[in-house]
């Protein structure tokens, strides 16, 4: 979760909006991550920044989770929301 709330998205003045985009988050053993869209922001040049943001992301995963992945990525069975704080910047729940 603090490297989701650390992520900065590529947006100008102009789209710094407040704007809702709902994610399922997959992990890969080598720390990577990906989105899975579930609720659009209704603008698309805006979900993709967003998208590109977290794939650009990586996590140091602790032994134990390792150990649940299989050397496989899997989806997190959780729905994410990032909500724009102010240009570029948002807050995940």
């Amino acid at each position: 979760m603090r490297t989701l709330n650390a992520m900065r998205v590529g947006t100008f003045a102009a789209e710094g909006e407040d704007v809702v985009y709902k994610f399922r988050l997959g992990v890969c053993p080598d720390g990577s991550l990906s989105a899975q869209r579930k609720q659009s922001t209704g603008d698309p040049v805006l979900d993709a920044r967003i998208e590109h943001a977290i794939a650009t992301l990586t996590v140091d995963l602790p032994n134990d989770v390792l150990a649940l992945l299989a050397g496989k990525c899997q989806k997190i069975k959780y729905e994410f929301t990032w909500r724009s704080k102010d240009t570029g910047r948002g807050t995940v729940q």
